[in-house]
C-alpha cells in the first residue's frame, strides 16, 4: 500500500488524486487488487500459494480451489475488454 501510494506525492500525484475523487474509491482498490494478483500469482506461483494454504489450514486446498485460483489470477491479468460488445 505504501508502494502505491507513494505516486500521490509526486509532480502528477494532484491529478490522480483529482482522477480517484472522480472516479471514486473503485479504482484505487481495482489497481491494488490486480496488482496483487499479479504479484501473488504471476511471480510467487500457484503451487507456492497452495503449499501455504495447506500449511495454514492442515489439510491440502482440492483441485478446483487450485482451478479457481489459477483461472481467476488469469482473468484478472489478461482480462478481455467487455465494454466492446
Amino acid at each position: 500500500m505504501f508502494v502505491l501510494s507513494l505516486v500521490t506525492v509526486t509532480k502528477g500525484g494532484e491529478m490522480i488524486i483529482a482522477i480517484l475523487d472522480d472516479i471514486g474509491s473503485a479504482m484505487g482498490i481495482l489497481m491494488i487488487t490486480t496488482f496483487e494478483a499479479i504479484l501473488v500469482f504471476g511471480i510467487y506461483g500457484v503451487s507456492e500459494f497452495c503449499v501455504d494454504l495447506a500449511f495454514m489450514s492442515k489439510k491440502p486446498p482440492s483441485i478446483i480451489l487450485k482451478l479457481l485460483f489459477i483461472g481467476s489470477s488469469i482473468f484478472t491479468i489478461v482480462r478481455p475488454n467487455l465494454r466492446q460488445f
